[in-house]
Order: structure tokens, then sequence, then C-alpha cells
């Protein structure tokens, strides 16, 4: 059971936080962008001399990538509080046996591990969500395209850079 607890913490968790930041974040960020186009303020802004990308990359990719943080401890905690609970209620398992079976199987490779996939995904998300913004035209329908193809595509691509994550750490 242990051993199942360590998996969800360390595969389960990133990838669920990478698929709550794409439909949260990496949508609003597609759509903030794709909006941009199709009124004209992007090309203000080039007018204007401001780097668009910077411009609308940047604190969104700033707040994807805390946000992604925040979000892998905390349902990393609950998930450990959860199956703790779960033993205890279930088998008898005292929580210090639980403990003391979660510090003896997870490393500081492992928590690194943990902690970087999801921001990497963020920046998975925020480079999907920019490409997809970015070209979705000039018409209104375009901004739904936009949202639609950045969920699509942010989660498509968590799971192969998940996948290469796991076969070179």
């Amino acid at each position: 059971v242990l051993s199942l607890g360590y998996r969800v913490v360390i595969e389960l968790v990133p990838i669920l936080v990478g698929i709550l930041v794409a439909g949260r974040a990496g949508v609003a960020l597609a759509v903030r962008q794709a909006g941009l186009v199709a009124s004209g303020e992007m090309d203000g802004l080039v007018v204007s001399g401001v780097d668009p990308i910077r411009f609308t990359l940047g604190p969104p990719l700033l707040a994807m990538l805390s946000m992604s943080f925040a979000l892998t401890v905390w349902v990393g905690l609950c998930s450990v509080v959860t199956l703790t609970a779960w033993l205890w209620g279930r088998a008898g398992v005292p929580p210090s046996a639980v403990a003391e079976g979660l510090r003896q199987s997870l490393h500081l490779e492992d928590l690194v591990q943990v902690l970087a996939k999801p921001l990497l995904f963020a920046v998975v998300v925020a480079l999907s969500a920019t490409v997809c913004g970015l070209t979705a035209g000039r018409d209104p329908q375009g901004v739904a395209r936009a949202a639609t193809r950045t969920m699509i595509g942010a989660v498509t691509a968590i799971l192969p850079v998940d996948l290469a994550f796991v076969l070179l750490w």
C-alpha cells in the first residue's frame, strides 16, 4: 500500500497539477492573448515598441510556476494525510509506521522530481497557450478555438514530457 502512496505522490500528483494549471491558467492565457490579437491590441504593442510575448507571457508564467509549486505541495500533503488516515482506519496501521515507511521510500531525488515536473509542465502549458493564443486569428471564434486548442495541446504535451522526464531521470 505504501508503494501505491509513493506512486501517487511521485507520478499522479504532478500530472494532476499540470492538468489543473492547463485548464485554468493556460486557457485563460490563451484567451487573453487571442483577445489581444483579435482586437488589434497586439499590433498596438508592437507599434509601441513593447515585446508582446514578454509583456503577455512573463507575468502569467511566473504565476503558473508559483501556482504549480503551491498546488503540488498542497495536493501531495493532502494525499499523504488521506493515505495515512485510510491505512489507520482500515488496516490499523499507526500513522508513525506510515510516516516511517514514506520516509524510507521517498528520497531527496524523488522530492526534487515531484517539485520539478509541475514547473516543467507549467512552462509547457504557457508555451502552448502562447502559440494557440497568438495564432488564433482576428475573428471572435478564434478566441474559442485558442482555448480549446490550448487545453488539448497542453494535456497532450504533458504526458510525453512526463514520460521523457521519467525515462531520463
